[in-house]
């Protein structure tokens, strides 16, 4: 019985020291974001098979939203 209480204040105090982070269902993200369907830069625009793509707005587009890139030559 004692061990058990040791190992119940360790895994409280474990907890304290290191929080789990918080986890949403895909639902609850997805409800999150159409707040923002007004704005057409938080979504994702489908293109036609044929289309072509300015790689440099998509390069820049990319950098502004965070990811870094290598740039092919």
């Amino acid at each position: 019985m004692i061990i058990e209480e040791l190992f119940e204040i360790l895994k409280m105090n474990n907890q304290e020291i290191h929080p789990q982070p918080l986890k949403t269902s895909a639902e609850e993200r997805a409800i999150e974001r159409l707040k923002d369907e007004d704005d057409p830069n938080q979504w994702i625009t489908v293109i036609e098979a044929e289309e072509e793509i300015d790689q440099e707005v998509l390069d820049k587009w990319l950098v502004q939203r965070g990811y870094k890139i290598s740039l092919q030559s």
